[in-house]
């Protein structure tokens, strides 16, 4: 009989509890509980505040018959991220900020596939007279390369994210509203989602760069940032045909007649308030933003750096991230070829965005791309069909990043 049995059986002639009894039986306890970095383990005292994580999957991959299939992974991987997330400090102190937000224990999912509604259907009409019924491996490929473009293709139309956003922004508010902080999470087109919407609702628009005169910004007693989509909703904007954006609050010209210069400083002080008063009803107020998460998301390919409006809101959204210590982290599978890395930014354009060169920064942009994990034929779905290697690594890239800011604390 060896040392563990005999012990084990001592236990039992003197009538231990049971529960002592049972873990000697089965050896070490598997690594289910919160570890030693969680915020809200038992015993201690847990923050009312909350980090929420909005889960939000890509577009064409789950229809209205199988969204129910969507929330069955993320409840199963929700689970995970809180156990694998409590053993490590680096997401105790920068994503929870040294407990003063626990993690919520349930995911939100956000779904959003049947607002394509009809024209997913047309996809699959589509593959079915390119590839006359075919199956295997050709046709399971080309049905997820279709689909993945045609996710791509109607996210880059503005009409078509309008109701996508509406409904996103109702989901968010609910979260800002009940006190807690947000971090969204996006697969595939999901990421697509995330960033795009966060370029229309942040306040990264400086209103001072629209060239509006000095005379419009008087009532903003020094709050000068709104988002894009309180200056659509008041008309306040506009695209050159360069693609750089203009303020639509200009001054006279000289040949304006006097009655119109005697009524256009209130012109300007009533269109100036109601931006203000839109801000404030639809912008996300600045700091309740706690990370990004991108898994498996072509979000790269898509960022503009260029001298036009897309590029000018990619700055200013970088710029955001970083000041307000918002974490963007990429996971991507070796294998997948939808995905892209998100690097930091190089030096130059750090420079550039005013980005402290020496990254004393809360903020960071953190990738990783897998070492191994299977073939690439699954490699998409391979964030939601293995979520345990995904989330370890989501979590070990987190670390990584906030390990690099703050070198002081390793």
């Amino acid at each position: 009989m060896n040392d563990l049995a005999l012990t084990c059986q001592r236990l039992t002639l003197v009538l231990v509890a049971g529960a002592l009894i049972s873990a000697c039986a089965s050896g070490p306890k598997a690594r289910t509980e919160l570890g030693p970095y969680a915020c809200d383990a038992p015993g201690k005292a847990t923050p009312k505040r909350q980090v929420n994580i909005i889960y939000i999957h890509g577009a064409s991959e789950y229809t209205a018959e199988n969204r129910d299939a969507f929330k069955a992974q993320i409840a199963a991987m929700h689970q995970l991220v809180r156990t694998e997330f409590s053993h490590y400090p680096q997401i105790r102190a920068g994503l929870l900020a040294s407990c003063t937000y626990r993690l919520a224990e349930a995911p939100i999912v956000f779904y959003w596939g049947d607002i394509p509604g009809e024209e997913i259907e047309r996809v699959y009409d589509l593959l079915q007279l390119t590839g006359k019924g075919e199956r295997g491996f050709v046709g399971s490929q080309r049905r997820r390369f279709a689909l993945a473009l045609h996710d791509v293709v109607w996210l880059a139309k503005s009409y078509n994210t309008r109701r996508l956003f509406e409904r996103l922004h109702r989901e968010v508010t609910r979260v800002i509203q009940a006190g807690d902080d947000f971090v969204l999470w996006g697969h595939s087109a999901g990421g697509l989602v995330a960033v795009y919407y966060l370029g229309n609702y942040l306040p990264i628009v400086d209103v001072r760069t629209l060239g509006w005169p000095a005379r419009a910004l008087k009532g903003w007693q020094g709050q000068y940032f709104t988002c894009v989509q309180a200056l659509y909703a008041t008309d306040l904007i506009r695209v050159r045909n360069d693609g750089t954006l203009l303020g639509v609050l200009q001054d006279l010209p000289s040949t304006a007649s006097a009655n119109m210069r005697r009524l256009w400083p209130q012109y300007l002080t009533e269109r100036a308030d109601m931006l203000r008063r839109q801000t404030a009803q639809t912008c996300l107020p600045a700091g309740r933003l706690r990370g990004i998460v991108t898994a498996g998301s072509p979000v790269a390919l898509l960022i503009s750096m260029g001298r036009n409006v897309e590029g000018d809101l990619v700055r200013a959204l970088t710029l955001y991230l970083y000041n307000l210590g918002v974490s963007v982290v990429n996971v991507t599978h070796r294998g997948d070829m939808l995905g892209l890395a998100v690097g930091e930014l190089p030096t130059e354009l750090r420079r550039e965005l005013g980005v402290p060169i020496d990254a004393q920064h809360e903020g960071f942009i953190v990738n990783h791309t897998t070492a191994s994990g299977g073939s690439f034929i699954g490699a998409h779905s391979w964030y939601l069909r293995k979520p345990k290697p995904y989330v370890r690594a989501w979590a070990e890239t987190y670390a990584k990043g906030y390990d690099r800011v703050h070198p002081a604390a390793k």
